[in-house]
Formats: C-alpha cells, sequence, structure tokens
C-alpha cells in the first residue's frame, strides 16, 4: 500500500511539474508572439518606404525621358530676343 501511495505522489508531483513548465513555455511563445508582430510591422513600414521609391523613381525616369527627348534651346536666339525687348523698353517699365 505504501508503494501505491509513493507512486501516486509521484505522479501528481509529475503533474504540477508540467504544469508549470507549460506555463512557462506559454509565457516564452507569448513575448516571441509579440516581437514578431512589432518586426511584421516594422517590414510593413519598411516596404511601403520601398515601394514609394520605386514609384518615384519611376516618375523621375520617365520625367528624364521627356525632358531629354526636348529639343535644345538655341540660347543666342533667346539672347538677341532679350536684348531687342530691353533696347525697345519692354522690361525697363517705360
Amino acid at each position: 500500500m505504501d508503494d501505491n501511495r509513493r507512486i501516486v505522489q509521484l505522479i501528481e508531483s509529475l503533474g504540477h511539474e508540467l504544469a508549470e513548465f507549460r506555463t512557462q513555455v506559454v509565457a516564452r511563445f507569448d513575448g516571441v508572439d509579440e516581437r514578431l508582430d512589432i518586426l511584421s510591422s516594422r517590414l510593413d513600414r519598411q516596404a511601403g518606404l520601398i515601394q514609394s521609391g520605386s514609384r518615384m523613381t519611376v516618375r523621375q525616369n520617365a520625367w528624364n525621358e521627356r525632358v531629354d527627348q526636348t529639343p535644345p534651346c538655341d540660347f543666342s536666339q533667346a539672347r538677341t530676343s532679350l536684348s531687342m525687348r530691353t533696347e525697345t523698353g519692354v522690361f525697363s517699365g517705360r
């Protein structure tokens, strides 16, 4: 009878230890879940920045292509036109 009681006490003791161990494991996994949530939100923010930067780069490249295809200005003609306007008083406020 004494042996049976010892076995029952051993089983109960193991049950309590396993319950404590389970509580510790659950608490550690909760901590890991929290850190993964923080990491996920940080990665989402970084992905948004990368996407917006990529879109801006595409827009900038398209603008550059349009500007590069515009024929260059003839500065000598523009200078002559400007001198004629200043000589005639268009810019002098007269």
